[in-house]
């Protein structure tokens, strides 16, 4: 009987431990932070080259201290990010990601962010958006090198086909500066398809080297304009090399 009432008496207590162990386990995570988000990934619908996409991500913090965002890393310059720096127990914030897609024009882009925060059990979270971009045109040499020697010819030559998607017609054409080099632009035909032919001259007639833009004003609503950035490269000519060190 004595040895019943003390195996009673033991699971009793042992009971009593086992609660005080789960109820200290339970205010110990009270005091720490608890990220969770919904998605870490991120799908845009196929967009046109240029327009900056935007995404937001909901990160909730189920546990019981404030969740702090301490930074975000992006994988390139391209992208950017801004968020929620401090989200308190049971609320909800976000961090919103912009991708300008410039010079992703018939790629699949995939873009990563990586979060740090204070929770313990998850300091660092990646999130990822992607999705199509598409070409506005088809752009060949998408920029232009003039290399060359001071007084001879040199030229070159830039393809403009419309994507049969987003067609439209150049209506005037400058330069941020256009003192180096001269240019002209012509209508064609290429495989079928109408586009431009952009002929770009150098100028510069002394060694040196410059970089401009050439502009190109469309009359499409979706990329009014494009930019073609033209860099030049202009050597002293040998014989004058050969001049200057006999002298």
């Amino acid at each position: 009987m004595k040895i019943r009432i003390s195996i009673w008496i033991l699971s009793f207590f042992y009971i009593i431990f086992l609660a005080d162990v789960s109820l200290a386990v339970e205010n110990k995570s009270e005091k720490f932070a608890s990220i969770f988000l919904p998605s870490v990934i991120g799908r845009f619908a196929p967009v046109v080259e240029g327009v900056t996409v935007t995404h937001d991500f909901v990160i909730q913090n189920n546990g019981g201290a404030p969740l702090q965002i301490k930074k975000i890393r992006t994988s390139c310059g391209c992208t950017t990010a801004s968020y929620s720096k401090s989200i308190p127990p049971g609320g909800a914030g976000k961090v919103t990601v912009k991708f300008n897609t410039r010079g992703y024009g018939g790629r699949s882009a995939h873009k990563y962010i990586t979060l740090y925060t204070n929770d313990n059990n998850r300091p660092e979270i990646n999130l990822t958006i992607s999705g199509k971009v598409e070409r506005f045109a088809v752009i060949e040499p998408p920029r232009v090198m003039l290399a060359g020697f001071a007084g001879e010819s040199v030229k070159a030559e830039v393809f403009i086909i419309p994507e049969k998607k987003y067609p439209f017609t150049i209506v005037e054409t400058g330069a941020k500066n256009g003192k180096n080099f001269s240019f002209k632009l012509k209508e064609i035909k290429k495989s079928g398809r109408s586009g431009y032919k952009l002929l770009i001259k150098n100028l510069k007639k002394e060694k040196g080297r410059y970089h401009d833009y050439i502009y190109l004003e469309t009359d499409s609503k979706i990329k009014p304009q494009i930019k073609i950035s033209v860099y030049g490269n202009i050597k002293a000519k040998m014989r004058q090399k050969i001049h200057a060190q006999s002298n």
